[in-house]
């Protein structure tokens, strides 16, 4: 009877895990979908013309204002004024491509009162 015991409290274990995986993966999902849904249901394109991102592209990220521009604070790439886009939500999104095996920023968004207090450089 004991034995009985430990295998249904096992299976039952391995029953509350597997919820618990398949619901965390199905909020993990809808929740980096939503956040890069307005960008990419909006159709914005990069400084060069591409478009920004596809599902998945595009993630907050944590970036500082220096002079000219902004440095990410993940990857450590820094982002010309003339190629930063305003964002929708105020927070701070990197869209990547990949170029050479390396992610790189396609488009970068950044809240709209920095990028009123940062002064627009010319590109050319």
């Amino acid at each position: 009877m004991t034995e009985r015991r430990s295998i249904a409290a096992g299976v039952l274990g391995t029953l509350i895990l597997l919820v618990l995986v398949i619901a965390f993966l199905f909020l993990a999902i809808r929740f980096s979908h939503a956040h890069d849904s307005w960008i990419s249901r909006n159709g914005y394109r990069s400084w060069n013309g591409t478009w920004c991102c596809g599902d998945n592209d595009c993630f907050a990220v944590e970036a500082a204002e220096v002079p000219g521009g902004y440095k990410l604070a993940d990857t450590g790439e820094f982002v010309p004024t003339w190629q930063v886009q305003p964002s929708r939500d105020n927070q701070y999104w990197r869209c990547h491509t990949l170029l050479n095996g390396v992610k790189k920023v396609r488009c970068f968004f950044a809240p709209l009162s920095s990028m009123l207090e940062t002064p627009m450089t010319d590109h050319g």
